[in-house]
Formats: structure tokens, sequence, C-alpha cells
């Protein structure tokens, strides 16, 4: 006689379990893997972008407006303000600051998405997103000359 094998609760419990179990334990290396896989991206559009002849930069908030903005002393923000970068764009959580960047400096803009841009900033050559909330405007130059594009 041949007895048929039965799928029943408790085997759908277990594989329930184990799946939880293998998520909780690799989604922490999966993360890192799509994390260094987009860095290395990254790195390859910005080198492309540096050897163009005009690419998009943005100028972030200057001192004047980050004073205007906050109750802070003028001194302090005038020596210390500074932008956090994210590790992603603010409808995705923001996540972690993965860099920072100064009052009124310039930058290469990477990407952009929704309200967001990822870019190098200048100040710690990291790269991260930035809030078009803490930006002045964007313009286009030559990455090499930082003359602007015609």
């Amino acid at each position: 006689m041949i007895r048929k094998k039965r799928i029943g609760i408790p085997h759908v419990v277990v594989f329930i379990l184990t799946l939880a179990l293998a998520d909780y334990l690799f989604s922490p290396i999966f993360e890192k893997i799509v994390f260094a896989t987009s860095k290395f991206i990254d790195k390859r559009v910005l080198r492309n972008l540096k050897e163009q002849d005009c690419a998009e930069f943005l100028l972030s908030r200057d001192k004047k407006v980050a004073f205007n903005k906050t109750e802070i002393p003028k001194g302090w923000v005038t020596e210390n303000w500074m932008f956090n970068l994210w590790e992603k764009p603010s409808h995705l959580g923001k996540g972690l600051p993965v860099g920072r960047m100064k009052c009124g400096a310039t930058a290469i803009i990477i990407d952009k998405e929704n309200d967001d841009y990822k870019i190098l900033s200048p100040y710690d050559e990291s790269i991260g997103w930035i809030n078009k909330k803490q930006i002045s405007f964007t313009f286009y130059q030559n990455p090499k000359t930082q003359k602007p594009c015609d």
C-alpha cells in the first residue's frame, strides 16, 4: 500500500518560520550587497559625468538663508552649519546619514528622484541624497573647468 504524503498545518508553519528566519538572517547581508553595488554604479556614473563637457550641479543654501530659518546665533551658523547627505531619498525614508555638505557649496548631481538629488559632496567626497529644500538652485557647468555651459 502506497501512502500519500500530505502537507498539513505543521508543515506550513515550519515553512513560514523558515522564511522569516532566512529574511532575518540574510536581509542585512542583502542590504549591504545592494548598497555596495549602488556605490560602484554611482562611481561609474560620476566618472562619466566628470568626463563630459557639461554636467548639472547644485548650490546648497547659503549661510544667510540658514541663519534666517533658525534662531541659532549667526557666528555658529557661519562656521558650523552643514547639511546631512542621506543613504536614500526622502520618499523612501532617508535611511542613515552617509556624509555632509557645507552651506553655499556646489556639488555635481548624479541622479534625481522626486524632490531629492543624489550628489557627490565636495566636503567629504561622500555620495548621498539631499532634498530640494536644502538647495538654492541647479545650474550647468563644465566639470573640469567649472565654466558655465553654453
